[in-house]
């Protein structure tokens, strides 16, 4: 028995997976990516299956942080 996800707990079970061509939405909700890591993350979700929105908060930056609150 694991101590993080007991047997009894609702992390038993797996969790769904998306269905093929999904629609995978991309928040930065803390801190801003490297816009090169940012660039792949369309051709990565799309090799996978799925397809990628990314929101302006990937692209926004305010000092260290993802754009004003």
């Amino acid at each position: 028995m694991s101590p993080i996800a007991p047997e009894s707990s609702a992390f038993a079970a797996p969790l769904p997976t998306l269905p093929p061509g999904a629609l995978v939405g991309v928040v930065a909700p803390a801190g801003p990516a490297p816009e090169e890591k940012i660039a792949r993350i369309p051709a990565t979700l799309e090799a996978m299956g799925y397809r990628a929105r990314l929101y302006p908060s990937c692209h926004a930056r305010k000092g260290f942080l993802s754009g004003g609150d």
